[in-house]
């Protein structure tokens, strides 16, 4: 994930993600949520880049791209 200057949004997500009560296992690169609840985060979409190369298994991918909201729906 990526700010729409191009600069990496990693960090960024993975602290709102935490602060949601998700759980990021970055070994597997696997997000854990326990348990069924409505959650929304600070991010829009702001488009897509399909020419991003491939992802960390190798495989193609497509970089998505994401802005801060002013605050998160909800």
């Amino acid at each position: 994930m990526r700010r729409p200057d191009g600069s990496g949004a990693a960090r960024a997500v993975v602290a709102a993600l935490r602060a949601a009560g998700f759980e990021y296992r970055a070994r597997r690169h696997l997000l854990v949520l326990d348990g069924a609840r409505a959650v929304a985060l600070p991010f829009a979409y702001a488009g897509a880049d399909p020419a991003a190369g491939p992802n960390y298994t190798g495989r193609p991918a497509v970089g998505s791209y994401y802005h801060r909201r002013e605050r998160a729906p909800g």
